[in-house]
């Protein structure tokens, strides 16, 4: 096994924003299970949660404009990949300043 970090086209979630994007990234991930996850973002419970104040805050900073309207997509786009890191992956290492961060996600061994 190599001893440098594989990305794939997608560092952690970084651009996966499109569907293609996302399957393309599940697709990878799927693949090749024998290969570790390191990041923060990946093996973060937070990674798909929204949170609509935040990211009207965030939107209304970026555009110097208020966003004030509804938000109509609350669910994030990259569900897809934390449903199945949640469900085929356990923690090795969880996130630490010492390891800046980030974590590191084995699959899961198989039940017997």
């Amino acid at each position: 096994m190599s001893d440098q970090a594989d990305y794939g086209r997608y560092e952690e979630n970084e651009n996966a924003i499109t569907v293609e994007a996302v399957q393309e990234k599940l697709a990878e991930i799927k693949d090749h299970p024998e290969k570790a996850l390191l990041g923060q973002e990946q093996l973060s419970e937070d990674t798909c949660r929204i949170d609509v104040a935040v990211e009207r805050q965030e939107l209304s900073i970026l555009f110097a404009f208020p966003q004030l309207g509804r938000a109509l997509h609350t669910q994030s786009g990259r569900q897809p990949i934390c449903d199945y890191i949640s469900a085929q992956y356990e923690s090795e290492q969880l996130p630490t300043p010492e390891n800046f961060e980030h974590g590191l996600g084995v699959a899961k061994s198989p039940k017997k």
